[in-house]
């Protein structure tokens, strides 16, 4: 093991391997026998789940995010497509679309886009909400 870095209460244990670091992610890591136990792998949109999940816990609903926020918090530059077509925040699970499966996998949806104003809003799927955009 590298190190350990936390980030918006997830710690990030790099684990070495061909082309640098693997970062693993988990709440709080559980070590077992010297091993860290039931780790998920990080995605590059990880902390942005984490951070959404955070908000859910505190009782908020609808937030409202300027594309800078989201990089600050993921702690790389949103790619350029995300800045130019409202289509990249759609609202889909494929498994191309990681950055979707940030906000999806933990119950929030993606709606009133402004790529001019670079600002998204997220608000938490109510039960049986539609996943299209």
């Amino acid at each position: 093991m590298r190190g350990t870095l936390r980030i918006h209460g997830t710690f990030l244990i790099g684990l070495p391997r061909d082309r640098g670091l693997l970062w693993q992610s988990a709440r709080s890591p559980v070590l077992k026998n010297g091993r860290l136990n039931e780790v998920r792998v990080l995605r590059k949109y990880a902390p942005l789940t984490d951070y959404l999940e955070e908000r859910r816990e505190t009782g908020v609903a609808e937030l409202t995010m300027t594309f800078e926020q989201i990089e600050r918090i993921i702690g790389l530059p949103l790619p350029r497509s995300a800045y130019q077509y409202r289509a990249w925040w759609a609202n889909e699970k494929r498994p191309t679309h990681s950055h979707a499966r940030a906000w999806l996998d933990c119950g929030w949806i993606t709606h009133d886009v402004d790529v001019s104003a670079k600002a998204v809003r997220f608000a938490l799927r109510q039960n049986g909400g539609r996943l299209d955009h």
